[in-house]
């Protein structure tokens, strides 16, 4: 079993780069197009990705009219950035890791997305960060997607959130789209190597308005958005499972 499982990883790891190569080169190609172009086959090339890499996404709710949001939801594993964006509606961009931004192909993918680089251990820079992704949100109108915990899970429960992207929302007056995926730890834990090929379901929640929350604060807000989160990441499955 531990053969065919190791067979099964390398075989899906060699499909994933040659896709990230093909798709991923193409994109470059392509990014002088108009945005009702360009983000679409970005959806079309996560997708494309994911599929590659052994994932299967499934939907539950609708991406909502109107925005720009603050997406924010649950990670388990590397697939998320790629298994997310698959939902979004419109123009979109990130908050990423900084050593991401230093992957040959995918951190110059990444650059022209808009992408904004979050120092986790240098707190002047993620503040920076932070005020980045505000202008993105006021001056662009992008959706700017949040993976709230900072970094994957080690095993399968959801960590504590951060602050940083509920100062955004307050700042900036932004709802946040509270979307949540079960099963990606299971499909790839940080501190194991090998994958397990799966259906993923990711839902879809409801827009929290922030100015609903001026009375709870940061704090009341983050409590607000990561038990919504919690929901509709283990609404199926046991944590940790």
């Amino acid at each position: 079993m531990f053969i065919f499982h190791t067979l099964i990883s390398i075989f899906f790891y060699s499909l994933g780069v040659v896709s990230l190569v093909i798709f991923g080169g193409l994109f470059l190609f392509i990014t002088f197009l108009p945005d009702a172009i360009l983000f679409p086959y970005v959806k079309f090339m996560c997708r494309i990705l994911c599929l590659s890499m052994g994932v299967w996404i499934r939907i539950e709710g609708k991406f909502p009219e109107g925005g720009p949001f603050i997406i924010m939801y649950n990670h388990g594993s590397f697939i998320d950035p790629f298994a997310y964006a698959t939902i979004i509606r419109g123009r979109f961009t990130g908050v990423i890791a900084a050593e991401e931004f230093k992957i040959p192909l995918f951190g110059a993918m990444i650059t022209r997305f808009k992408a904004i680089p979050v120092h986790r251990k240098r707190h002047k820079k993620a503040l920076e960060s932070i005020r980045s992704a505000e202008r993105v949100i006021k001056e662009d109108g992008y959706h700017v997607a949040i993976l709230p915990e900072g970094t994957r899970t080690l095993d399968g429960k959801m960590l504590p959130f951060k602050k940083g992207g509920f100062h955004m929302a307050f700042n900036t007056n932004t709802s946040i789209l509270p979307v949540g995926a079960d099963l990606t730890y299971n499909y790839k834990p940080k501190n194991k190597w090998m994958l397990r090929p799966s259906i993923i379901t990711i839902r879809i929640g409801t827009p929290t308005n922030v100015d609903d929350y001026e009375q709870l604060g940061v704090l009341g807000l983050l409590s607000v958005v990561e038990n919504q989160i919690h929901e509709l990441a283990y609404r199926d499955v046991g944590e940790g499972s």
